[in-house]
């Protein structure tokens, strides 16, 4: 059966190794191949990773699908205009959901999309040292639609956009 490896870098790779032995067989090969297309990923984005804007360029290879969304959390600006971070709002704190959401996009890419991601927005891996976090997360409009975000724990001194979505208009 085909699996995903850790290479010594922390990234995943796809094996067929031991699905194939020494040789391979056409049937075999699409057979993998309708696995690797049925594991299907959503991915929110809020910024430059956003259809139309500068890094989209940098999964658009891998995008299936993109659905317009709006999940919990509050913008900040993370380098003097060029790109927001997300802050996590939790549900404690009794924050107006005016205030406490952001509109971006889902999209719906495969893993290879995910990894490019990944490296653009230097995230490595849970419990290590990344600039965002990759949290899952849920649409406040259709529960039903979830997947992973990037994120900051906190704001680091960046000051918050009054506005829902980035660019500001």
């Amino acid at each position: 059966m085909p699996a995903w490896r850790r290479s010594g870098s922390g990234r995943s790779s796809w094996d067929d190794s031991n699905r194939f032995g020494s040789g391979w067989c056409l049937g075999c090969r699409a057979e993998v191949h309708m696995s690797r297309v049925q594991e299907q990923i959503w991915l929110f984005v809020y910024g430059s990773l956003q259809p139309g804007e500068r890094n989209y360029g940098a999964v658009s290879g891998w995008v299936q699908e993109a659905v317009p969304g709006i999940v919990r959390g509050r913008l900040v600006d993370a380098a003097n205009g060029a790109y927001p971070a997300l802050v996590r709002v939790p549900r404690e704190y009794d924050i107006e959901l005016n205030e406490a959401k952001t509109q971006g996009w889902w999209l719906r890419i495969d893993r290879d999309g995910l990894e490019s991601a990944d490296r653009l927005e230097e995230f490595s891996g849970v419990e290590e040292l990344n600039d965002y976090e990759r949290i899952w997360t849920v649409d406040l409009q259709d529960l039903s639609q979830a997947g992973w975000i990037y994120v900051w724990p906190n704001e680091r001194g960046c000051p918050y956009l009054h506005s829902t979505k980035w660019p500001p208009s």
